[in-house]
């Protein structure tokens, strides 16, 4: 039999009072929560199991004092003084205790032989130490009770707290870094001009169409220019780009300052200077390609021309040979019988007239069926050829395209951001925030991979601690309930094999003439079953 106590009280007040309690470190970190984590005892923890992108973070003031409180009570609670003592117990059932509890008595009338039965001088030490156990045990009980509640309501309320908490943590996370980053797309939104898509959408929509074509451009071309007057400023109150005429829009068409105020005016003015030398270039590209793409066509047009003819000629060539073999195969056919009608007749002059065979029904079906694969074969290599041709004019076309630099590095970044404008909706889900800067910028940007997640962090995430905490209690309580249960009778025993002044392991002496009957009565029985056997 052992007592166990806790050495350090478990890092609680003595006494486990109510009030004591709740100027613990633990009860006051359960009930109490900063607004604002400090950061002055930061703890490193790993994190590897939960992501391979993140595989340590800061644990900061508030949560790094309640891991290191719960790890100071986990040590204390197995810190244990712990006292034993060894006594030899009567097992239930056994001899002895039928004997005791048939002769034993613990009121013994005066004058009466009393004989021993142990001898308790032997135990009288650990007997001793266990009614010091037992009384202090007793005298513990209030306390133990007391400090069993503390643990389950320390149980519960750290359970719940530690959820709550949790949750607001990520809560407020996610929010700072969304406000966070709305202030952020803000400021980099700074250094564009920002024009509203409704006052500026035909000039919005013909940039957006222009393929800086010099054949096309070279005449008519002119510069992408927004007005003045479409400008739009942003309202912090409403949070809407706002134009001189009141409309307002949540997404104005943006373009880059340095584009539009430096890199367009200079580039106008550099390209204007030597505007002749360059239309000479372009001309001399100009006439080249054209020569290029007539030899090109030429060419592509004489392979076809050439192929057609010759698929014409051999599927020419193809039908005659079947005719002659159709004929062929119809004079053999004739001979075949001829010669079998001879061997018949042993000779005879009559059988050796030849009959003409007549299989023009059958000739037709078979000449059906090969024209059928002849023109299906026809009609695969004109098909190709058609394909063909499409692919050569597309590769022409492209080819044919002759870039206007002029436009180009004037308007080719508002270009950009027209044609970006319109693939939003095609976007990632974590290019799409992005978009409300610039809908180029949000193309363009380099994006870090994304992190990695594993599972047990989602599984860990959804646990419910104070459903969790609530049934281990619950398990607790039955098993307690069970040991109650099963210690009853044994405590019993225990305690009646044990008084304090061993009156149990007396017995008291009947009179003689009693015992003598006795001891006659047992021989009798004794020599009656002899006789028998």
């Amino acid at each position: 039999m052992a007592l166990r106590s806790v050495r350090q009280g478990g890092g609680f007040p003595a006494g486990y009072n109510q009030e004591k309690m709740k100027t613990c470190a633990i009860f006051l970190l359960s009930t109490q929560a900063p607004i604002v984590e400090t950061s002055s005892e930061t703890e490193a923890i790993d994190t590897d199991t939960y992501s391979r992108s993140m595989q340590q973070i800061n644990q900061h003031d508030y949560f790094g004092k309640m891991e290191r409180s719960l790890r100071t009570i986990s040590y204390c609670m197995g810190d244990l003084d712990t006292t034993s003592v060894s006594l030899p117990l009567v097992a239930d059932g056994s001899d002895y205790q039928r004997f005791l509890s048939e002769f034993a008595t613990s009121n013994i009338p005066e004058n009466v032989p009393v004989v021993n039965v142990f001898d308790n001088k032997k135990y009288e030490e650990s007997i001793s130490k266990f009614q010091e156990l037992n009384h202090l045990k007793d005298s513990l009980s209030g306390e133990t009770a007391k400090f069993e509640d503390v643990l389950k309501e320390l149980m519960v309320t750290i359970a719940s707290s530690v959820q709550a908490i949790s949750a607001l943590k990520v809560a407020s996370t996610d929010k700072v870094i969304l406000e966070s980053n709305k202030i952020l797309y803000k400021i980099l939104k700074a250094p564009y001009n920002h024009y509203s898509p409704v006052l500026e959408a035909a000039e919005i929509e013909r940039i957006r169409n222009e393929n800086f074509n010099y054949s096309e451009s070279v005449q008519s071309y002119e510069p992408f220019q927004l007005k003045a007057s479409s400008r739009v400023r942003y309202n912090l109150l409403t949070g809407m780009w706002t134009a001189e005429d009141g409309s307002a829009t949540s997404f104005p068409f943006g373009v880059h300052q340095i584009y539009e105020e430096i890199v367009a005016p200079v580039v106008q003015n550099l390209m204007n200077e030597n505007r002749i030398e360059r239309m000479k270039i372009y001309n001399h590209i100009k006439d080249q390609k054209i020569s290029y793409l007539n030899k090109w066509h030429q060419d592509a047009e004489n392979f076809y021309r050439v192929n057609r003819t010759e698929s014409t000629t051999i599927i020419t060539l193809m039908q005659e040979s079947l005719r002659e073999y159709v004929a062929a195969y119809n004079t053999l056919i004739s001979f075949k019988k001829t010669e079998d009608s001879m061997a018949m007749s042993q000779g005879s002059l009559d059988s050796t007239i030849v009959d003409v065979v007549d299989n023009s029904a059958e000739t037709l079906l078979a000449y059906e069926q090969e024209s059928k694969e002849f023109q299906q074969v026809q009609g695969d290599f004109e098909t190709y050829m058609e394909r063909l041709m499409d692919d050569i004019s597309a590769k022409a076309e492209r080819f044919g395209h002759i870039e206007y630099y002029d436009a180009k590095l004037r308007d080719g970044h508002s270009n950009e951001v027209a044609v970006a404008t319109n693939e939003v909706h095609a976007l990632d889900d974590r290019r799409k925030p992005l978009a409300s800067v610039n809908p180029l910028f949000a193309k363009v940007s380099e994006l870090p991979p994304p992190p990695s997640i594993e599972e047990i962090t989602f599984e860990h995430i959804s646990l419910n601690l104070p459903a969790i905490a609530k049934n281990a209690l619950e398990e607790l309580e039955k098993v307690s309930e069970e040991e109650a249960e099963n210690g009853d009778d044994s405590s019993s025993s225990s305690e009646q094999a044990l008084a304090d002044d061993g009156d149990e392991s007396r017995v008291e002496v009947v009179d003689e003439p009693e015992l003598e009957n006795e001891f006659e009565d047992e021989n009798e029985d004794e020599s009656n079953n002899n006789e028998n056997e």
